[in-house]
């Protein structure tokens, strides 16, 4: 349902979405091979924060795809706000993405994100991406 193709998608799985809360939770895993590991950060990796956001603003697209009843074919992301990090993510950490559609203004989609690590049952970050359809 993505508009992102490998190597830009940042998503597993989808594994609940509820039409009514206009929520949807995905699934994500960085494995460890993966390119960006080697300079982020030699001897200490951990998953890129914009990585993490942009896992948020993909369940986003998906979400408004299920939503909407049409698969999007392009998504911009417009802004992000109220990012926090609280706990890095490390390679083979599984992450559960938790989004909402918080409003839609035209064509501008306002999407309330979390990510977890699913083996700590912790809270990694938060964010609201805005993106245009």
């Amino acid at each position: 349902m993505l508009p992102q193709k490998e190597p830009f998608r940042f998503l597993d799985t989808v594994e609940c979405f509820d039409r009514e809360k206009r929520m949807i939770t995905a699934l994500q895993q960085f494995g460890s091979e993966e390119f960006f590991f080697k300079g982020h950060f030699p001897n200490n990796p951990i998953v890129p924060g914009v990585l993490l956001t942009e896992s948020i603003a993909q369940a986003g697209l998906i979400l408004i795809s299920l939503l909407e009843g049409q698969k999007v074919k392009i998504g911009y992301l417009a802004q992000i706000e109220k990012t926090k990090f609280f706990k890095e993510v490390y390679p083979d950490e599984q992450v559960k993405v938790k989004c909402s559609l918080k409003k839609k203004i035209g064509k501008y989609y306002y999407i309330a994100g979390e990510v977890y690590s699913q083996q700590l049952n912790k809270r990694c970050m938060r964010a609201t991406v805005i993106v245009c359809i």
